[in-house]
């Protein structure tokens, strides 16, 4: 069965019962949002011409997302840009945007108020907030031509993964079928949108979601990422103030927010949310546990925890744990792992030499620099590494570039992390390890606040690895928010490993290894 065009799919989403509220409490009904697309459609064709390259970093803000949807309807190539990564410098930030405008040719950089007055002097590209102008007479449609998702540079410089529309409207479909929508949704995220996670699970997903032949509308509450990191227990308590049923997060999301809810929060209903999405990181079976334990008075079932994989590209989603389901685990390589769940429809896994590789209708057409993630059969290589078990639910035990070699051995960096991360006295999802260019396993990370000295954290964490691994780490402990991460609160290990390289990390203390 062909699969419906992209613009159909929006066309028919955008319904007067479908609600959109932002931080600001603007609400716009997704009929309107539409209408105000096919003005920004004109804006913007007045402006690109065919097959010209419109970069956008997509924030929560109804003008952006205006943009967005007419940029998809005036047929042009769209760019997502990322947003500044953390600890990351406004020159660096310029820097970086200047090589992605280059990379793609940007004619346009629309972006919201926040960001012209710091891009207008600097960059090439044009950098201009989101006028919404022109009539509003009917913009003839048009598939567009492309769609690059840039990745938030995880493990480096960020790479433009090339989405077409029919491969974003067979991911949304599938990703929608798992969701089973129903009437009276509500959609709460605070997820960059520059993210795919944000982007496509929490924004056109409940769009394409709100058709009649879905859920004929509902709400989607779109909060900005520094909502949630000035307070993290704003995200659970905009569930329960808007009612929602479906949100989504990291797993390093549900570690920080777990601490926050041992001290004295007053307790909220979380009863209506029946899928909480996790993905974009490795999900821990302690993490789930202990966010399970800390939710139960907020009346949060344990059964919408629905830890997921996906990666850009494949648009999003590859597998997921179903609604009501319930997450589980196995022992994998002798560790404990969570069960990602079976693939969405559509979707097929293989494990080639313990690489976990996809062929999916969703799947990119390659990269902005014009190399391939394909093999030889059209398959993705994803560069994880994962099992399958007998009932085909995805296991993910690290990446192909995750094992770093110390003193003669391959060492997994996600182990080390955690073994960091579950120590007394650091600040959840901050630590971060690498290998020097002397052949020295690094751990850095950063302390939690109001702990009585930082002496003792270095030294718990190095016991801590070297009990996991048998291998003793110089630790270095750092100013909070100073480890970098992106955007959507990965680690950046080349990033450390550069700031460490070029001794520019913000050091408390140190704790040399054993030697």
């Amino acid at each position: 069965m062909p699969v419906p065009q992209l613009l159909d799919l929006l066309e028919d989403g955008a319904s007067p019962d479908g609600c959109f509220v932002f931080d600001d409490g603007h609400a716009v009904s997704g009929a309107e949002l539409w209408k105000m697309s096919e003005r920004a459609a004109v804006w913007l064709r007045n402006r690109v011409g065919p097959g010209e390259t419109v970069a956008m970093i997509l924030t929560a803000s109804p003008y952006v997302l205006a943009a967005l949807l007419g940029a998809m309807r005036a047929g042009t190539r769209i760019a997502s840009f990322p947003h500044p990564a953390r600890a990351m410098s406004g020159d660096a930030y310029l820097e970086q945007l200047s090589e992605l405008s280059a990379a793609v040719s940007a004619r346009l950089l629309v972006v919201e108020g926040m960001y012209r007055d710091l891009l207008m002097p600097r960059l090439r590209a044009e950098a201009a907030e989101v006028v919404v102008a022109g009539r509003a007479h009917r913009v003839p449609d048009a598939e567009p031509a492309t769609f690059v998702q840039f990745s938030s540079g995880t493990t480096g410089c960020p790479k433009g993964v090339v989405l077409t529309g029919q491969a974003i409207a067979a991911n949304l479909l599938a990703m929608i079928e798992i969701l089973d929508p129903i009437p009276g949704d509500t959609m709460y995220s605070w997820l960059p949108l520059s993210h795919d996670l944000g982007l496509f699970g929490t924004f056109l997903g409940p769009w394409v979601a709100a058709a009649p032949r879905f859920a004929g509308g509902g709400t989607t509450v779109l909060s900005r990422p520094e909502s949630f990191l000035a307070d993290p227990t704003s995200w659970l308590l905009n569930c329960a103030r808007f009612g929602a049923t479906v949100t989504a997060a990291p797993p390093f999301a549900l570690d920080l927010v777990a601490r926050r809810l041992a001290g004295h929060l007053p307790p909220i209903d979380l009863s209506r949310l029946r899928m909480l999405l996790l993905g974009g990181e490795p999900v821990r079976p302690a993490t789930l546990r202990r966010f399970a334990s800390a939710t139960n008075r907020h009346r949060l079932d344990e059964r919408v925890l629905c830890p997921a994989y996906g990666l850009a590209e494949a648009t999003l989603g590859v597998t997921a744990v179903r609604p009501g389901e319930g997450w589980s685990s196995a022992v994998v390589d002798g560790v404990e792992r969570v069960s990602c769940g079976r693939p969405l429809p559509g979707v097929h896994i293989d494990v080639v030499d313990g690489e976990i590789r996809v062929r999916t209708d969703g799947a990119c057409s390659g990269y902005a620099d014009g190399r391939s993630p394909f093999d030889g059969r059209g398959r993705i290589c994803t560069g994880d590494l994962g099992h399958l078990d007998t009932n085909g639910a995805l296991y993910v035990v690290g990446r192909t570039d995750d094992l770093m070699t110390t003193r003669g051995r391959n060492i997994a960096a996600q182990e080390v992390e955690d073994a960091a991360n579950g120590t007394d006295g650091v600040r959840t999802g901050t630590a971060v390890a690498f290998v020097d260019d002397e052949g020295t396993l690094v751990v850095v990370a950063e302390p939690q606040t109001g702990i009585g000295t930082f002496r003792q954290v270095p030294r718990a964490i190095r016991l801590a690895v070297t009990r996991t691994i048998g291998i003793s780490p110089l630790v270095i402990l750092c100013k909070p928010n100073s480890v970098p991460k992106t955007p959507s609160g990965k680690l950046k290990r080349h990033a450390a490993l550069e700031q460490y390289r070029d001794q520019a990390l913000s050091v408390v203390t140190t704790s040399r290894a054993w030697r």
